[in-house]
């Protein structure tokens, strides 16, 4: 019996992006459900501050820290589920998704 093709060996049927401006106060990636297989996220080479990613709880004092031009690679199946925080307003975060 021949098995079906795990989802990761599939080709993708989407790759999309996004910019998000983020602030002190938290900020879904998405604020809607988009179902992915994995999303990076960059933060702006000129920020001025440091961006946190995490979840929907996520803080200055609980998130994965990304310093101007560091990036973080999240497999994950829901966009949405990705939250932001900055140490202060007005920082640019790049988004690059694959979808299903």
């Amino acid at each position: 019996m021949i098995s079906p093709v795990p989802n990761y060996q599939r080709p993708p049927s989407r790759i999309g992006t996004r910019q998000v401006t983020v602030g002190t106060s938290r900020v879904p990636v998405s604020g809607e459900p988009v179902k992915v297989r994995s999303v990076t996220i960059k933060a702006d080479d000129n920020n001025t501050a440091k961006v946190y990613v995490g979840g929907g709880d996520v803080t200055t004092g609980n998130g994965f820290a990304l310093y101007p031009g560091q990036a973080v690679d999240i497999f994950i199946d829901d966009l949405s589920s990705v939250y932001l925080v900055a140490e202060s307003e007005g920082q640019l975060v790049y988004v690059l998704y694959v979808a299903d």
